[in-house]
């Protein structure tokens, strides 16, 4: 297994294990059930989102890579292919589940 994501909280560890799976990528997390600990514990006990198939490892960073970029807080409204219209900070249609696009 190899460590693809070491997140601030066990929440952002879920987030970032349910994103992965959402494309395919399994994975398990590590030091979640430990964070009831943090402060008391001498150790480092950040959750750990780890890869169960090290060859998905780059897919993987890529997609933690734009789930760590801030969300755009104003900008152009965007219209996806289904034709649904979005705000700027959604990066997703609700409808189709389509990707914003970079024009």
């Amino acid at each position: 297994m190899k460590e693809v994501y070491r997140a601030a909280n066990p929440v952002q560890a879920a987030i970032v294990q349910a994103l992965l799976a959402g494309h395919g990528i399994e994975t398990v997390v590590f030091g979640d059930l430990a964070w009831g600990g943090i402060g008391e514990l001498p150790v480092d006990i950040y959750p750990r989102v780890m890869l169960l198939e090290e060859f998905q490892f780059d897919q993987a960073r890529e997609l933690v890579a734009t789930f760590e970029q801030p969300a755009p807080t104003h900008g152009p409204v965007w219209r996806c292919e289904c034709g649904e219209q979005h705000a700027a900070q959604f990066s997703h249609c609700w409808r189709c589940e389509g990707l914003a696009k970079d024009d």
